[in-house]
């Protein structure tokens, strides 16, 4: 608490009381100097503000909601009038009409919620949603979905078949995931503070101190003279090292007050105990010769008679050194925050100077931007809103979202984007609101963190549950995974574009804050120790520094944007800060705890405020001004986009040509146009694709409309086409690898197609229906259809074509479990595995060691034996606990598994050299390699359709083929022509 000074005494900035007759005395008392600043003022121009305090400002800053005289009399202004749209609080803001009774406090004193009729209906959810414990209303498809959709975790409040949390992590009652480490550590992280229930005693870390109350907080905190427990326990049983810190300039006296230097041995008790005086210090006698006349009386700068005897003074600028008379240059340029921005120190004095885009107060220390009035911009789950900071002017900008989280804008061309943790998307609009749409709506698990780089015009953000940052172009374009090693909680994100690099926290079990060029190249770690739950993360470009938040250790820390000079700025009043931002000298943070908004000094942490509080859910937050964008960057893509097919991404120097996902690059500018290989698999709600022509075997989903519950693939490399059947639609539909093209080939009369397999030599479509106990073929375009097998099936599931041999093969999992085989046109039928089995899944031919290999997620194995069934050998037995889909591709085996969430390979003869592509994925069903090495097979059918009017049908040999007509029509006596009316077989 600092001191209230008396009437007689000054109140230096710093809080210290001094005497007022020392003011102006060219010596500093207050130990900040501010006993000194600008003592007698100057006349103003006429194109100038005459401030009461005597300073002298810009008539254009006059009544522009910022304290530029610093006394705020250029503030005194007449309250702005309310529109018809808008309603006036008491306190004469204005907000906007519809707040008025809407339950949320809007303006500062609450009088929007005052005398409103008492009979608001309360708002009833309909069917198709859910209640959240405060009344809102959001889609039933979210409730338990494990994404806290409501704000307060009521919709994952009850869920007992809940996600559960990573390894290594703890989940609250409400169902929030947090570090395992932090149960029971005397501090409340869940939003329900389930966390700190049923403790025994709280367990620190080494480098921590255990409070009386339980709470651990840094060792380093233990007697550094501030409370940090909240109940004095780390400050108690203190050696007394510390002696109190006087300036350069000033006497440490016996009582431990600071005087100025220059009272020292004036004849006049300044200490209050005489320390200052003889015959405490060694003071220079008083002889009656000494006269300011004589030789000046031997001081350097300044001489006064005082009591009769000499004084000697420096001027301002100065101090006086150990001699009582020589004078030192004083350095202020050394003491942090003397100046905005610049600073040179000059001979007895100093000039503080502005970056391009600013403007020197006329206090002569601080820097004003130019341009318009700041305006704070920030995500509020349910809605993005803005608030003016020097005044509590407050208007929404998008509202009716799901659950917006991070935020960013691009000034010049007045767009904001934002991310949907609901509807995991990421979207944009124009600044006005305008022109919703949305830029990246696949693929998303958590994206937490969003940045725009307004050079090059691109888009990058932190996934915390795909544990990657990507980047994309402003529209969505050319998305690329960036950095996808050693990542874990990616969370907040700032770019750099004039210097071409990208910080970024992540809070996983080692939390970090790490950076790395805007191409991914050159990543290092800046700060990994003393850091806990990094949450919030933005650039001071003016300033050249970075500041963050820490949500699990209460501070807002800072350091150059190399990661040296770290140093705590705030470490107190922060329950749970989430997001932070800069604006000329200040701070300014969302708080998870306390619903508001705050701001303080960027440099003393000190003049902290409330800017707005009673949010519903503050959440990121950026200040909306072209200096927080400034345009002296280059951009160095230039105007051709550095001559790159797709993604031009600027590094420190220079740039690098950057692909899609997946993509490799054939030349050092030039990206491939198509995929050669890669892995196809279906996960119920989308198909994705894991590129092998890249090394960093990240997933892409495939643009498909409508796929609810896909589950089995194929794939045709002659026309690009990728198959897959959906039991939820019922329907087998086809798409083009990129996913265009889209259409449904077959879609009656099915109830549940778990399989599927495509003849590549005849162009044919086989599938197998669990419903209704068929198999059947039909053209690949859905044309000619008919059933193949309909009699002792029983729930068949797989199914898989050799069209070198001839046969189908395809697992059924009734009653009594087996593997059959039949020539493609169901000749020749035979159960060829009927033992050991519950559950056989996928299917996968080998024809090089002509070899069929299953996997079984009952018997929890991957077994294969040869094509009739004999030699049979497990080649995984462990470790499997319910495989699904199975493919093999060049040496190795790929599968997917259900309860793993991954999928998986190995060597396809050992079984050894077990690898994870993937793994936190769930519903994964089929998968396939897509390749364009398929063995071409030479067949009767291929010459005029080996003589049939309707389906030619592969067989073995020796026979080759049979004719088969579709559903309805049937076969002539000569073995070949369809006709409709009745068989004359």
């Amino acid at each position: 608490v600092l001191p209230t000074c008396s009437p007689l005494d000054f109140h230096c900035d710093n809080g210290k009381c001094i005497r007022r007759s020392w003011v102006c005395d060219g010596d500093n008392d207050c130990e900040d100097d501010s006993d000194e600043q600008d003592c007698p003022p100057r006349e103003c121009e006429e194109d100038e503000f005459s401030c009461r305090n005597g300073y002298c400002i810009r008539s254009l800053w006059h009544c522009d909601g910022d304290n530029d005289c610093g006394d705020n009399s250029d503030e005194q202004c007449d309250m702005r009038k309310c529109s018809e749209k808008e309603f006036r609080c008491s306190d004469g803001s204005c907000i906007a009409e519809h707040w008025f009774c809407d339950g949320d406090t809007d303006c500062k004193d609450g009088s929007d919620e005052e005398n409103c009729p008492s009979d608001v209906p309360a708002a009833t959810c309909s069917l198709e949603e859910f209640q959240c414990a405060y009344g809102r209303c959001i889609l039933d498809i979210y409730h338990c979905d494990g994404d806290d959709d409501c704000g307060d975790w009521s919709d994952e409040s009850d869920c007992s078949s809940h996600q559960p949390c990573r390894s290594g992590e703890f989940m609250c009652n409400s169902g929030l995931c947090i570090n395992a480490g932090w149960r029971c550590d005397g501090d409340i992280d869940c939003d329900d503070q389930s966390d700190e229930r049923n403790c025994t005693t709280s367990m620190c870390t080494a480098d921590q101190f255990r409070c009386k109350s339980g709470r651990c907080v840094r060792l380093s905190w233990r007697c550094d003279g501030e409370d940090d427990c909240s109940d004095n326990s780390d400050e108690e049983n203190c050696e007394n090292t510390g002696t109190p810190q006087c300036a350069p300039d000033q006497f440490l006296c016996g009582n431990r007050r600071c005087i100025g230097q220059r009272k020292l041995c004036n004849g006049a008790n300044d200490c209050g105990d005489g320390s200052d005086e003889s015959p405490h210090q060694n003071c220079r006698p008083r002889t009656g010769e000494e006269n300011c006349n004589v030789n000046n009386g031997g001081c350097a700068q300044k001489c006064q008679m005082v009591r009769g005897m000499v004084q000697c003074t420096c001027h301002t600028g100065y101090r006086l050194l150990e001699d009582d008379r020589s004078c030192q240059d004083v350095n202020e340029c050394a003491e942090e925050g003397y100046c905005s921005q610049g600073c040179t120190n000059s001979e007895g004095g100093f000039q503080c100077w502005c970056e391009q885009g600013y403007e020197l107060r006329p206090d002569k220390r601080s820097c004003k931007a130019l341009g318009p009035e700041p305006v704070l911009l920030f995500a509020n789950r349910i809605d993005i809103r803005q608030v003016l900071p020097h005044r509590s002017e407050y208007t929404l900008l998008l509202n009716n979202l799901e659950n917006a989280i991070a935020l960013d804008f691009h000034h010049s061309k007045e767009l904001v984007f934002w991310s949907d943790v609901t509807l995991d998307r990421i979207m944009r609009a124009n600044l006005n609101g305008s022109n919703v749409e949305e830029v990246v709506s696949t693929g998303l698990e958590s994206p937490g963190g969003l940045a725009i780089d307004w050079i090059h015009d691109k888009l990058y953000w932190t996934d915390s549950g795909t544990s990657r940052i990507e980047v994309a172009n402003l529209n969505g374009t050319h998305r690329k995974v960036l950095l996808w090693q050693n990542l874990e909680k990616p969370r907040a994100i700032a770019l750099h574009p004039m210097e071409g690099t990208i910080y970024w926290t992540d809070w996983g079990n080692t939390p970090r804050i790490e950076y790395s060029n805007m191409d991914g190249s050159n990543r290092r770690i800046i700060a990994d120790t003393h850091l806990f739950w990094p949450n919030g993360l933005t650039i001071d470009y003016a300033g050249h520094r970075m500041y963050w938040v820490d949500a699990k250790h209460h501070v807002i820390e800072r350091a150059d944007l190399d990661g040296q000079n770290r140093k705590a700025v705030i470490s107190q009043g922060l329950p749970h800060p989430f997001a932070i931002t800069v604006f000329e000298d200040s701070l300014y943070w969302t708080d998870w705890h306390t619903k508001s908004i705050n701001s303080a000094n960027k440099f003393t942490g000190k003049n902290q405020e409330i800017i707005r509080n009673k949010l519903h859910f503050p959440m990121d937050i950026h200040t909306l001004h072209p200096q927080r964008q400034p345009a002296a960057g280059r951009n160095r893509c230039g105007a051709n986009n550095g001559g790159c097919t797709h993604l031009c991404l600027p590094s420190s120097k220079d740039y690098t040509c950057a692909c899609p996902t997946g993509f490799r690059k054939t030349s050092s500018h030039a990206c491939a146009q198509s995929l050669d290989k890669f892995l196809l698999f279906a996960r119920r709600m989308d198909i994705r694709r894991i590129s092998f022509d890249t090394d960093d075997l990240s997933d892409d989903v495939i643009p498909l409309a409508d796929v609810r519950s896909a589950v089995a693939l194929d794939w045709d490399s002659k026309d690009d086409y990728v198959y897959w059947t959906d039991v939820s639609t019922d329907s087998i539909s086809r798409a083009k690898w990129d996913g265009s093209s889209q259409e449904v080939v077959v879609d009656t009369s099915m109830e549940s197609p778990a399989g599927l397999a495509i003849d590549w030599v005849t162009n044919k479509l086989y599938w197998t229906d669990a419903g209704t106990d068929r198999i059947e073929v039909s053209n690949t375009d859905g044309t000619m259809r008919t059933v193949l097998i309909w009699e002792n099936l029983d729930r068949p599931r797989d199914i898989v074509v050799d069209p070198v041999g001839g046969y189908m093969y395809w697992t059924d999992w009734g009653a009594s479990p087996k593997i059959e085989r039949a020539g493609m046109d169901a000749s020749n039928r035979l159960v060829i595995i009927s033992s050991n089995l519950t559950w056989p899944n996928g299917l996968a031919i080998d024809y090089e060691s002509q070899r069929l290999y299953w996997a079984d997620a009952g018997m929890k194995t991957i077994e294969y034996a040869s094509l009739d069934g004999s030699n049979r050998k497990v080649l995984i037995g462990s470790n499997l606990p319910h495989p699904f889909g199975l493919t093999l591709y060049g040496e190795r085996i790929y599968w997917t598994d259900w309860q793993a969430k991954s999928i998986q390979s190995a060597d396809r003869r050992t079984g050894q050299a077990r690898e994870t592509l993937q793994d936190n994925l769930e519903n994964l069903m089929d998968i396939h390699v897509f390749h364009r090495h398929r063995p071409p097979v030479h067949t009767v059918c291929e010459v005029s359709n080996g003589g049939c009017s309707h389906l030619c049908l592969l067989a073995p040999l020796p026979k080759g083929y049979s004719c088969t007509c579709p559903t309805g029509i049937n076969l002539q006596s000569d073995g070949k022509t369809c006709s409709p009316g009745e068989s004359s077989l």
